[in-house]
């Protein structure tokens, strides 16, 4: 997965922004959790990879169905429907 950008002031140019990226995420883990670098990074790239998966598919348009399910898995536990929690939405870390 590389997550890139074409600046405005330079459309030919491709930069790559996934290193940057994860090592915000897992600053962040560190900081609110402490822990262990490497897991941290780990985790971070985990959660990169469910929001650009969340982008792919609000931008292709997919069912009302799904776009509820990915609203409903990120939404704070008290306001989930569990009708659209996916099967994996008990290992998610904000349960």
């Amino acid at each position: 997965m590389n997550i890139t950008i074409r600046p405005i002031a330079d459309p030919q140019r491709e930069i790559d922004l996934t290193h940057r990226l994860i090592a915000v995420i897992a600053e962040e883990l560190w900081r609110l959790y402490g822990g262990n670098e490497h897991l941290n990074w780990l985790e971070a790239e985990l959660h990169l990879q469910a929001i650009v998966g969340q982008a792919v598919i609000l931008r292709g348009h997919r069912s009302p169905e799904a776009l509820a399910a990915i609203r409903d898995y990120w939404a704070p536990k008290s306001q989930r429907n569990s009708a659209h929690a996916p099967k994996s939405h008990a290992a998610h870390p904000h349960n």
